[in-house]
């Protein structure tokens, strides 16, 4: 044997010796494709088709035992729900457990709690699931068709599940937490969530940290909000400050009537969080009292909406708390919901 077949047989062993694989992995746009095809094909990883609304709202099919019905995702539910109006057949049939206050953006208070018998969430069947019952809600108009959503899947459902949407594909994959994350590469950009830092009663929600102007301020991932929202407790942002004594004088030269609760759309030019940033954000600045359960009551807290989903891919790791968007492609994250009243500019970079 010459001296080059041994070095050839004295890799060869070495290698077997180590377990090293020759074998190569795919990178298929920005993930390890072969990785990810056996995790979105295991018997147990749920995978539904979904619609997004013009704001970005997820909407999936739910199988009921009066048909399939259209459900939202709900990041900021902790309960899943029925709407009357669009489900009331399903709710007159399911058994009444009584009545607990429920948290929210809107439909704050007390609701009626129901056992239903059965929903099933593609394969996986949810025997009597206990959910809330809430106000009908407007249809939800998205291009050609209106849809009258029937639910929502909220954090009792969610919070089982790392969550993969594929924007190409129009795909949701529900994924249990004993499969690893999988390999995604430098177009995968990561939002690291937590835990409200002020209550042990929703351990369900997830927080994020965002830049706005100068100031970091907690936000909500709330995939169920169709608009962004910040609180008045924001005014240590002086522009935001600015806003709100202006708006305290107009309301003052017009007789002060009634009570001094203003609620404006706002354009922020330029929005921080981790290593993402979205461009031409639109928010809602407001009162939001009936949060005040959350431990926010004179803190500054953002509402992120769905818009920072819109036309994304994206993975959630609620098992881990992380938040990765896929960048690739995007120049800037555009969410436009109508002529703002003011506009605010805040400029992070």
């Amino acid at each position: 044997m010459d001296v080059r077949n041994a070095i050839i047989a004295l890799i060869v062993s070495i290698i077997s010796l180590t377990g090293i694989s020759c074998s190569s992995t795919t990178i298929i746009d920005g993930v390890e494709g072969i990785e990810l095809r056996k995790l979105i094909g295991k018997k147990d990883v749920i995978a539904l088709p979904y619609e997004e609304t013009a704001r970005g709202l997820i909407i999936i099919p739910v199988q009921t035992e009066f048909g399939q019905s259209s459900f939202l995702i709900d990041t900021g539910a902790t309960r899943s729900a029925l709407f009357k109006g669009s489900e009331d057949s399903l709710i007159d049939k399911s058994e009444f457990v009584g009545v607990a206050n429920i948290i929210g953006l809107v439909n704050s208070g007390h609701h009626q709690m129901v056992k239903v018998a059965e929903l099933n969430l593609g394969k996986r069947r949810f025997k009597d699931m206990t959910v809330a019952v809430l106000p009908e809600r407007t249809k939800i108009d998205n291009e050609l068709m209106s849809i009258d959503p029937g639910g929502i899947i909220g954090m009792d459902v969610l919070a089982e599940y790392n969550l993969l949407v594929d924007a190409d594909e129009k795909q949701i994959y529900f994924i249990p937490f004993k499969y690893p994350k999988p390999f995604l590469s430098r177009v995968w950009k990561p939002v690291y969530l937590y835990h409200n830092p002020h209550s042990a009663l929703d351990k369900n929600l997830h927080f994020f940290d965002v830049r706005v102007g100068n100031h970091i301020i907690p936000a909500i991932l709330d995939s169920g909000a169709e608009f962004n929202v910040i609180n008045w407790e924001a005014t240590i942002i002086p522009e935001i400050r600015r806003l709100q004594r202006r708006l305290r004088k107009d309301w003052e030269i017009q007789g002060a009537l009634g009570e001094f609760d203003p609620a404006v759309k706002i354009d922020v030019n330029f929005l921080r969080a981790g290593q993402m940033s979205w461009r031409k954000s639109q928010f809602i600045i407001m009162n939001f009292d009936h949060l005040d359960g959350l431990g926010f009551a004179d803190k500054p807290l953002v509402i992120a909406g769905s818009s920072i989903f819109q036309n994304q891919s994206f993975y959630l790791n609620f098992d881990s708390n992380q938040l990765w968007l896929k960048t690739e492609g995007l120049t800037a994250v555009e969410q436009r919901t109508g002529e703002a009243n003011h506009s605010v500019t805040f400029d992070t970079r």
